[in-house]
């Protein structure tokens, strides 16, 4: 049986005035949630075939934390 797993980014910092909402980073929570969201996935042997995923730069970064 094949399983979908839906993700949302992690934390993100607040736009700087200015910024492209696409360059937003994650915040230092991000970074955590993200850390903890791998680990969950991990224990539980859910490892994805595929990952489909936003261009922007906060959902980059929180797959690369997962």
């Amino acid at each position: 049986m094949r399983e979908l797993i839906l993700l949302r980014h992690a934390h993100a910092d607040a736009p700087a005035i200015g910024e492209d909402d696409l360059q937003r980073a994650i915040s230092a929570t991000g970074l955590a949630e993200a850390q903890a969201a791998g680990d969950w996935l991990r224990e539980h042997a859910l490892l994805p075939d595929l990952v489909l995923h936003s261009p922007a730069r906060r959902t980059r970064e929180t797959l690369t934390g997962l």
